[in-house]
C-alpha cells in the first residue's frame, strides 16, 4: 500500500513539473540574478537556459528548461540559502542553475525525470526529505515549528512554492512564479513536502537547551517571531524533580512555560533547566490508580453484515466492538469503509460520546443543538475540557491526522481510567519527539495500551490520516480495557 502511495505522488509530481512549463511561459523574465534568495524566480534570464534535467536521458524533450520546469528546483534553492545549508562562504557562487546543475550531477532524477526526493541529500547532505503530508495550515505550522524546511504543492500539483516562515495564523511563502507570499493566492494548497536541515533559518532564532548537570534528549527548538513555544522537553536528574527553564541559572531570571510566544528574532539564546532536590516532603503526586473500563452493549454484530469486513481481517473485532458498544456505525446498511478517512468531527463526536458513556453510565445528546449534526458533540467537548478552543472555532470537517486523533482521545477518558501498563520510555517512539505538541498525548495511550504503533518499532507516524478502521481499533479499547494492548519499547 505504502509503494503505490509513493508511485501515486511520483506521478502527481512529474505532471506538476510540466504544468510548471506553463507557468514559467506566463512569467516574464525577471530583472538580472539576484543575491537576495528570495526574489528567485524560475525565469530569471540569469538562469532560464539552465537543462532542468541530462538531455542525453531525453533527447526528444523539447520542455526542458528552468523557466519552463524549475519552480521545484529553484524553491529548493531558496531554502538552502534560507536555512544557511548553503554558506555564505559560497552564497555569490550559488543560485538555481547552479543548485540544478549540482542535483543532475548527483542523479537526482529518474528516468521519468521526476524528482527523487531522497536524493536531494546526496548534491545537498545538510538537506535530507523526511516525508509528506496533506496540506493543513495546522500541519505546515506543527511542521515548521519542529524545524522541519517545507515545500508545498498548490494549484493541483501544478507549481511549488517554498516555505519562509510559519505561524498557528498563517504562513508566508517565497514563490519561484509570480513572487506571492502567501498560500491564499492560490486556488488550491494541496501536499507539504518537509526536509530536516542543518542550519538555521535565516529569520528565525535556535532556542538552546542546557540541562545543567541533568540530561535532554532535545538540544534545541527553532522558533520565530510570534510563534507559541508549545511542549518544551522535560530533562532528567537523579535525586532532583524538574522545575522548569529559564533565562538564567539556579531559577534566575525570566520562566518560559509551553503556551508563552516568543518575540525575539534572529538570535541564539539560551534556556537553563532549574532543579529541586526530591525528598519525601516534595516527591511526586502518586500515579492514580488503574481502573477496569467496561462500556456495556447495546447492539450484536453479526460476522458479515459489512461486505467490506472479512472475518480474517487484523480490525475485524474492533469493528464489531466499535459497532456493539454504539460508538461506530457502517457507512451504509451493508458496508464499514475501513480504509476511508476520518474527519475531526467525527473524532470529537466519537470522545464526546466515550466520556459520556464514561462519566454518566450513557450517551444523551440533544440532537436540536445547532446547524449541523455535530455541534452538540463539539459543545460538549469543548465545556468538558477533551478539546480547546482553537480547534472547537475551527474547521473540523477536515481530516483528522493521527496526532489530532490521539490528542482527542487522550482527554476522553480520566487519568485513572487510561493508566499505563506498557513501559515506554520518553523518546521510545521513533518518529514522536518530546518536544512535538502531541507527545504527551501518544505517550499517554502507548502506555495505556490504545495504541501501539504501526509496526515493531513503534513507529506512529504523526502526520498521516487515520482510517475507519483504525479508529475502531481506538475506541474499542477506550470501551473495554480487556482489549488494550500488553507490549514494550
Amino acid at each position: 500500500m505504502q509503494y503505490e502511495k509513493e508511485k501515486k505522488v511520483k506521478k502527481i509530481v512529474s505532471w506538476g513539473v510540466s504544468i510548471c512549463i506553463l507557468i514559467g511561459c506566463m512569467i516574464p523574465c525577471a530583472m538580472a540574478a539576484s543575491n537576495d534568495y528570495t526574489t528567485w524566480r524560475q525565469s530569471d534570464s540569469a538562469w532560464n537556459q539552465s537543462v532542468a534535467w541530462p538531455a542525453s536521458q531525453y533527447p526528444a524533450a523539447t520542455m526542458r528548461y528552468m523557466r519552463e520546469a524549475g519552480c521545484l528546483v529553484t524553491s529548493i534553492a531558496m531554502l538552502l540559502r534560507h536555512y544557511n545549508v548553503v554558506t555564505d562562504s559560497n552564497v555569490n557562487n550559488f543560485n538555481p542553475w547552479k543548485c540544478n546543475e549540482a542535483l543532475k550531477s548527483a542523479g537526482a532524477f529518474n528516468s521519468a525525470a521526476d524528482l527523487i526526493w531522497g536524493s536531494i541529500s546526496k548534491a545537498y547532505p545538510g538537506f535530507q526529505y523526511a516525508g509528506n503530508a496533506g496540506y493543513s495550515a495546522s500541519t505546515l505550522y506543527d511542521l515548521y515549528s519542529r524545524g522541519y524546511a517545507c515545500i508545498v504543492a498548490v494549484n493541483g500539483y501544478g507549481h511549488y512554492v517554498a516555505v519562509k516562515s510559519a505561524t498557528s495564523s498563517g504562513s508566508v511563502i517565497m514563490d519561484p512564479g509570480w513572487g506571492y507570499t502567501s498560500l491564499s493566492s492560490f486556488r488550491s494548497v494541496n501536499q507539504i513536502y518537509y526536509f530536516s536541515v542543518k542550519g538555521t533559518p535565516s529569520n528565525a532564532s535556535k532556542i538552546n537547551f542546557d540541562p545543567c548537570g541533568g540530561s535532554c534528549d532535545t538540544k534545541y527548538i527553532i522558533k520565530s517571531f510570534g510563534d507559541i513555544y508549545g511542549t518544551l522537553p522535560t530533562p532528567k536528574r537523579e535525586g532532583y524533580k524538574f522545575d522548569g527553564w529559564y533565562s538564567e541559572k539556579n531559577g534566575k531570571g525570566s520562566k518560559y512555560t509551553s503556551d508563552m510566544k516568543y518575540w525575539g528574532n534572529r538570535e541564539e539564546v539560551t534556556w537553563y533547566a532549574n532543579w529541586k532536590a526530591q525528598d519525601e516532603s516534595d516527591a511526586e503526586t502518586p500515579i492514580s490508580p488503574s481502573v477496569s473500563v467496561h462500556f456495556p452493549k447495546v447492539s450484536v454484530y453479526v460476522q458479515g453484515q459489512f461486505t467490506d469486513v472479512p472475518a480474517a481481517q487484523w480490525f475485524t473485532q474492533n469493528v464489531a466492538g466499535a459497532v456493539e458498544f454504539g460508538l461506530m456505525k457502517g457507512n451504509t446498511a451493508s458496508t464499514f469503509n475501513p480504509y476511508g478517512d476520518v474527519t475531526l468531527a467525527e473524532t470529537i463526536t466519537m470522545a464526546a460520546r466515550i466520556h459520556s458513556i464514561y462519566t454518566t453510565g450513557a450517551e444523551s445528546f440533544d440532537q436540536s443543538v445547532g446547524d449541523v449534526w455535530y455541534q452538540v458533540y463539539l459543545n460538549y467537548a469543548y465545556q468538558n475540557g477533551i478539546i480547546g478552543y482553537s480547534l472547537y472555532s475551527g474547521n473540523v470537517q477536515e481530516k483528522a491526522t493521527r496526532a489530532q486523533y490521539a490528542e482527542i482521545f487522550a482527554n476522553a477518558l480520566p487519568d485513572e481510567a487510561l493508566a499505563a501498563k506498557n513501559s515506554v520510555p520518553d523518546a521510545a517512539i521513533p518518529d514522536v519527539t518530546m518536544q512535538d505538541s502531541y507527545a504527551g498525548a501518544v505517550y499517554k495511550l502507548y502506555r495505556a495500551g490504545i495504541l501501539a504503533g504501526g509496526d515493531a518499532n513503534g513507529t506512529f507516524s504523526p502526520l498521516t490520516y487515520i482510517t475507519r478502521a483504525e479508529s475502531a481499533t481506538v475506541v474499542a479499547r477506550m470501551a473495554d480495557s480487556d482489549n488494550r494492548m500488553s507490549f514494550s519499547l
